[in-house]
């Protein structure tokens, strides 16, 4: 079973892959890493890839599913209704291949949108998968970083942090909050986090027991 953490704002949603070409295709591409745009009650952001339509493509949503945009070459999530909507439906401008169910409540991302006016300054997605230590220290040698481990007890903070470098992250096991200029997100085992130099950032143990986790300095 193929899954897949979206890193949207502070938003992380997990989703299911389905057995599509198209889920093939984005499987293969991944990590994917964009601007988020919203459209309504639609969030989407732009990929590398150019896909054919499946035969079952269209342009009414089930909320919860996630589809390829044909014509933007986009991944798109509904949370509601967009412009084109009838009603309440989540509609999306024209076709796309539904290539993925959420397995977390889109309605989060409806929350995010009153919290803030830019619901998604930034995304990043990666594989959801079991962290082999010796392979991402490997991984990040070979693109110029450093790899250190780090086991935090329960309400660990590490408080405006600022480095002449850029940073990595990837959680092992637990979870963290991250803060970055101001954008909080929550961190969990599997996904990667790019901090650029002198972004002033603050990381919190906010899993239940003690965290694992990775970082690395360029």
């Amino acid at each position: 079973m193929r899954q897949v953490r979206m890193l949207i704002g502070d938003v992380v949603l997990r989703a299911e892959l389905l057995a599509t070409p198209t889920a093939d295709a984005i499987w293969e591409a991944l990590p994917v890493e964009s601007r988020a745009s919203t459209w309504g009650d639609e969030v989407y952001f732009q990929t590398t890839l150019d896909l054919e339509g499946e035969e079952d493509a269209r342009t009414v949503l089930e909320l919860g599913e996630i589809a390829f945009w044909l014509a933007g070459n986009c991944i798109a999530i509904c949370f509601g209704p967009t412009p084109v909507s009838h009603g309440d439906e989540p509609r999306l401008a024209s076709p796309g291949n539904v290539w993925a169910t959420s397995l977390d409540d889109v309605g989060l991302l409806a929350e995010r949108r009153r919290r803030r006016r830019h619901p998604g300054r930034g995304y990043r997605m990666t594989e959801a998968r079991n962290i082999d230590r010796q392979a991402v220290a490997a991984d990040w040698r070979a693109r110029g970083y450093s790899c250190h481990h780090m086991v935090d007890p329960p309400g660990q903070r590490w408080r405006d942090f600022v480095h002449a470098e850029n940073e990595l992250l990837v959680v092992v096991e637990g979870r963290l909050e991250l803060e970055v200029e101001g954008e909080t997100r929550t961190v969990g085992p599997g996904m990667e986090v790019f901090i650029p130099a002198r972004a002033r950032h603050t990381v919190v143990n906010v899993n239940e027991g003690p965290t694992e986790w990775l970082f690395g300095y360029d």
